[in-house]
């Protein structure tokens, strides 16, 4: 990815690294081989984040105001991230939570449940699918077409949208810090002379960092 980065005249400063419970230890190593090769500035940003980024990018692209997005990740003990983005007067307000995802009925109900939440406050939901678990993926899209009034749109790239709202997350977090470092410096130094802004802490915008093995450790994210 360096390599490529480079090549297209892009600089990569920041890794972020996303896992399920049940790909924690594979995760742990990544980490670690990561920091053996010399890679710095890995972030661990946890799935409940990248869901959320993903929808609200998402709804965005469409211009929705209120859409739904179920994540399917796992094969062996599948888990699904559900998160809800709703607009309003300026303001976006996030919602998600971690489900099982063995039963695809279920988890349909699950995210029909969430898609109530939105039309409460929404004349219309989009309803979006994917993850890495293309099979349940299919499934539940089909379930809730059934279901729903609204057709449920699996986008392009399904597999890789954990990956994908886990990357925006970071980039998204890395711009903010950046300007309000920027205008902390410029305040103190007067807007003369000033120096680069110190290195900030990343914390992921819902504040539920994951722990990075080997650095501490942090409280599971509350749902």
């Amino acid at each position: 990815t360096y390599g490529v980065a480079a090549a297209n005249g892009h600089h990569v400063e920041r890794i972020a690294v996303t896992w399920t419970d049940g790909a924690a230890e594979d995760a742990e190593l990544l980490i670690e081989a990561l920091g053996e090769v010399g890679l710095p500035n890995v972030v661990a940003i946890t799935g409940c984040d990248a869901a959320e980024t993903f929808v609200e990018q998402m709804a965005s692209a469409a211009g929705e105001s209120c859409a739904a997005a179920c994540l399917i990740e796992g094969t062996q003990a599948p888990v699904a991230y559900i998160a809800v983005m709703h607009a309003a007067g300026g303001v976006r307000r996030m919602r998600s939570r971690v489900v099982d995802a063995a039963d695809h009925r279920q988890l349909a109900l699950s995210v029909r449940g969430a898609c109530a939440e939105c039309a409460a406050e929404a004349d219309e939901v989009a309803v979006y699918a994917a993850g890495s678990a293309g099979v349940l993926t299919g499934m539940l899209a089909g379930e809730l077409n059934s279901t729903l009034s609204t057709q449920v749109t699996i986008p392009q790239n399904a597999a890789l949208a954990f990956a994908r709202g886990a990357a925006l997350t970071n980039a998204g977090a890395h711009r903010r810090l950046h300007v309000v470092g920027t205008r902390s410096a410029m305040a103190a130094g007067g807007g003369s002379g000033i120096g680069l802004p110190a290195p900030a802490l990343f914390v992921p915008r819902t504040a539920k960092l994951m722990a990075i093995p080997g650095v501490g450790t942090a409280p599971a994210p509350v749902s």
